[in-house]
């Protein structure tokens, strides 16, 4: 009998071992789709700022498509530039900030080069002055 109740004992165990392995591939699955659902919000977003012609136009700020953010839109202390004019403005440490968030690079080897990037990302490349 006591060897039935440790067969038992070890098939819990084992179970129990199964189920936190499917729970944390269904959190990593939920990240996941909350990223595609991001990505998909964003579509509109990227095109609005794609039609951004005058300085003054307001951006539309993207989710956060990964990383420990995935899904938010970027609020204080990483804010998204609000105009075009703004956008072209951004400074390294602004960068920075926004790479923090996003959690992906903006790479380059000089501001002007990582801006393009980041720019690029927005939807506004073909909007540039």
């Amino acid at each position: 009998m006591a060897a039935k109740v440790d067969q038992l004992a070890a098939k819990v165990d084992q179970l129990a071992a199964d189920m936190d392995w499917v729970k944390a591939k269904m959190g990593e699955m939920e990240t996941m789709m909350a990223g595609i659902k991001a990505g998909q919000d964003n579509v509109v977003h990227r095109n609005i700022n794609g039609n951004s012609r005058m300085l003054d136009h307001k951006l539309q700020p993207l989710k956060a498509e990964e990383g420990e953010h995935v899904g938010k839109y970027p609020n204080q202390p990483d804010p998204f530039p609000e105009t075009l004019w703004a956008l072209m403005r951004l400074d390294a440490a602004n960068l920075d900030a926004l790479q923090q968030f996003y959690g992906r690079e903006f790479k380059g080897t000089t501001l002007e080069a990582r801006r393009d990037v980041f720019v690029a990302f927005t939807g506004a490349l073909s909007s540039r002055p």
